[in-house]
């Protein structure tokens, strides 16, 4: 019997001692969290800050003095922006095919959304106006004709400078009719197919693309920033490169806006057509491409 009421007062002693201990825990809990406030990091963490001087102080990320104070305004300035966007309480709705109890879907809610999917493009604005017409069907010459395309999508080099009397100066027989532009030609050919990253090879490609190799702008696999991507790929179609209006055509029914295309399954149709049946004239061209297509899509990539 003795045993058992010592046992039993060295169990209350140990639990009166562990219920002190976790009181004074809890009471620098809470002096710590009333000397500090959260602040939720773009990337998701929770970084304690210190009120009086809005400095980091969290534990655990490194907190460099010298530039704790520029990391902290940083931290600060990047919460204010995102929670001063109109869309911070956003929620995407997913759709959902299965019927609920009711035996109903939610087909109805979504369906606004597909219509605009299949909306129907319209080419009573032509991209292209009656004089520029009239001067690129004065030209009798394919490189001409080239040259102008080239300068007419607004498309440069980024990784040279190219001047415009450069552009387009090889001939039908693969002479450079221009030697004192060899240097610039030999720059690109080097550089251009080299798989040191996408955004090397989109550039250097868009660069070859200037000079006259349609077939380095018409590969929609390599590029960087893809709205330059997007219009490479267009003036590649616009030169003759038939394929590449698969890639165009693949870029509305599978890309989306976060990669800088709508979605849009009509346009999708219509270049596939086109690729199946390519409007080629005479110099094995489609400059009109953007006037087939239609323009109810915005096709100014640079914006």
């Amino acid at each position: 019997m003795k045993k058992i009421i010592f046992t039993a007062l060295a169990i209350l002693v140990i639990a009166t001692s562990l219920i002190a201990i976790n009181k004074r825990m809890n009471k620098g809990n809470l002096m710590d969290n009333n000397n500090t406030y959260i602040v939720i990091a773009p990337n998701g963490d929770e970084i304690e800050v210190d009120k009086k001087t809005n400095l980091i102080a969290s534990k655990n990320i490194a907190n460099d003095e010298a530039y704790l104070k520029e990391k902290s305004q940083m931290l600060l300035d990047s919460r204010s922006i995102l929670d001063s966007s109109p869309y911070k309480d956003y929620k995407p709705l997913y759709y959902n095919p299965k019927p609920n109890s009711l035996g109903q879907t939610d087909y109805l809610s979504f369906k606004p959304w597909l219509d605009i999917s299949y909306k129907s493009s319209s080419n009573k604005i032509a991209p292209w106006t009656k004089t520029e017409k009239a001067y690129y069907e004065s030209l009798k010459d394919k490189r001409d004709r080239y040259i102008y395309l080239v300068k007419r999508s607004n498309l440069k080099c980024t990784m040279i400078d190219i001047p415009e009397d450069a552009i387009g100066r090889v001939d039908s027989k693969g002479k450079l009719t221009k030697p004192e532009y060899a240097e610039i030609y030999d720059e690109v050919d080097r550089n251009k197919n080299t798989l040191k990253s996408e955004l090397f090879i989109g550039e250097w490609g868009i660069c070859a693309g200037v000079l006259g190799d349609s077939e380095s702008l018409g590969n929609g696999n390599e590029g960087g920033f893809k709205a330059r991507e997007f219009q490479a790929v267009f003036l590649a179609a616009q030169l003759g490169e038939v394929e590449a209006l698969h890639v165009l055509a693949d870029c509305f029914k599978y890309y989306t806006y976060t990669v800088g295309v709508n979605k849009n399954l009509d346009t999708y149709e219509k270049i596939l057509k086109l690729y199946k049946n390519p409007p080629l004239d005479e110099y094995g061209m489609m400059p009109y491409l953007d006037e087939i297509v239609g323009s109810y899509f915005v096709m100014d990539f640079n914006r």
